[in-house]
């Protein structure tokens, strides 16, 4: 009897505290279990890389790689549309770049075109795309020198094309400079006459002949000084009026012959001196001008 009395005892003193205990480890059990899961949901945290300076397609592939998904690009500029993600460059990022963010926060990228006003300056020192420009600096700078190279190979090329034909041809032209400074004092033996002499008639047509003959060599002149030409050109033809005019200064026509003769005469020595003097003007010789 007291045996079962004892039993009871015990078997009640454990209802007693046994209940409350389970329902404590059940109550641990089930917190631990909570914060596993609220640890599991929450996103990873990860050092978020610094993609200023870089092509947009570039910064969105380093995100990536860094396992960063989500970006908001936004011009910097104006309200452009980023389409080409490769002609774009990161100036900005929010948030910084080092600061370790969750791998679920979006990225936002303030972008521009690299040839936008400004840009240049904002790009961090050593950058990819900073020194993506330095490059086509030095290049372009390269190209320029080549050019100027090249440009003066090309002057002083063309230069001996022209003192060389200057030198072949400058007797001829020494030689129809004298004609041509001839014909005032063939027009002044005219006037005093009243007529055309013979030996004047000869001189002007001789004049005129070698005119035509100075007139066809200029057509072969260097491309480099055909204005030049053409301004001796158009003189030449004047010269050429002016001594046909004066074969026909006789008689009652003889004044106004005379007179269209000046007319003819005095622009075209203007015109003249100025096609000689372009064209001797690099060769280092003298222009023999009238």
């Amino acid at each position: 009897m007291l045996r079962s009395h004892a039993l009871r005892r015990m078997a009640s003193h454990y209802v007693r505290y046994a209940a409350p205990m389970r329902s404590r480890t059940v109550l641990v059990i089930l917190t631990a279990a909570l914060a596993l899961g609220l640890t599991a949901c929450s996103a990873e945290s990860k050092e978020l890389p610094d993609v200023t300076g870089h092509r947009l397609d570039d910064a969105h592939n380093i995100l990536k790689d860094a396992g960063f998904e989500t970006f908001d690009d936004s011009d910097a500029v104006s309200d452009r549309e980023p389409l080409r993600d490769a002609n774009w460059v990161v100036l900005e990022q929010s948030p910084t770049g080092g600061d370790s963010v969750p791998i679920d926060t979006t990225i936002r990228l303030s972008v521009a075109k690299p040839d936008d006003s400004g840009v240049r300056e904002r790009l961090p020192e050593g950058s990819p795309v900073a020194l993506e420009m330095e490059q086509q600096d030095r290049q372009r700078a390269i190209e320029k020198r080549e050019q100027a190279s090249e440009q003066r190979r090309q002057q002083a090329e063309e230069l001996g094309e022209v003192k060389s034909f200057v030198e072949k041809y400058d007797a001829l032209i020494r030689n129809n400079m004298n004609a041509i400074s001839d014909l005032p004092g063939l027009a002044d033996s005219i006037r005093a006459a009243g007529v055309v002499t013979s030996n004047a008639g000869v001189k002007l047509i001789d004049i005129e002949m070698s005119l035509g003959a100075y007139w066809d060599v200029l057509e072969a002149t260097p491309k480099q000084v055909n204005d030049c030409a053409d301004r001796a050109q158009e003189a030449i033809r004047s010269f050429q009026q002016a001594s046909d005019t004066l074969l026909t200064a006789e008689g009652a026509a003889a004044e106004g012959s005379l007179a269209r003769f000046a007319q003819l005469y005095n622009p075209a020595v203007t015109k003249y001196n100025s096609g000689l003097n372009c064209l001797y003007k690099e060769t280092g010789i003298s222009a023999p001008t009238v």
